[in-house]
């Protein structure tokens, strides 16, 4: 199984890191594909671009076979000058590969309703959803959870992390250190390439 696990990834940080291991570990026979958003994603709070996050993912998951890195995302949005939507990138992983699953959180997992061709993504992939530190939610108030449960995937793990991208991303600003919360050769690289990637 392929699971694409997309994301900003502004940067990648070890909570990424540790939710993909965790996720390998729990489903036999898998890889967790990368997938950094396009520059077209719209967020005020991203701007670095594509090409560095990929770039930093890339430096982050070297030398663990169980992980891959694609910039599927990127050429899709070269291509038709838009950010593809979830539905867009697992139909174009599906050429290439034949058994793809997403992987999100347990805060995407109640925003589902709202997501473009959702029904079609769940007639066609499995979701697998990874849980938040307060994990209590009942999943099975969700409508679509009736119609597709054997489309989910919930993983059972006391592992989970507060670690965001933004919690990083201000400890640059205020010149605090990010040992531990940055995979170590990243750490190394962002500190070299800081100005450009916007981080100060």
């Amino acid at each position: 199984m392929k699971i694409a696990f997309i994301g900003t990834f502004n940067p990648v940080t070890m909570a990424h890191l540790t939710m993909a291991n965790v996720v390998c570990n729990e489903i036999a026979d898998s890889k967790v594909i990368f997938i950094p958003v396009s520059d077209y994603y719209d967020k005020d709070s991203l701007k670095t671009k594509a090409s560095e996050r990929l770039k930093m993912l890339e430096i982050a998951t070297r030398g663990n076979e169980r992980f891959e890195v694609s910039d599927v995302e990127l050429v899709y949005a070269k291509e038709f000058h838009r950010q593809p939507k979830t539905y867009d990138t697992l139909l174009k992983l599906s050429e290439t590969n034949d058994d793809v699953a997403l992987l999100i959180g347990m805060d995407n997992y109640f925003q589902l309703y709202w997501w473009y061709r959702i029904e079609d993504i769940l007639s066609k992939h499995k979701v697998i959803v990874y849980p938040r530190l307060s994990n209590d939610e009942d999943v099975t108030t969700m409508k679509i959870y009736d119609k597709f449960k054997d489309s989910f995937i919930f993983i059972d793990t006391d592992i989970a992390s507060n670690i965001s991208s933004s919690i990083i991303r201000d400890n640059f600003v205020k010149n605090k250190s990010n040992k531990y919360l940055v995979e170590d050769n990243l750490l190394h690289y962002i500190y070299d390439n800081i100005d450009k990637l916007g981080y100060k």
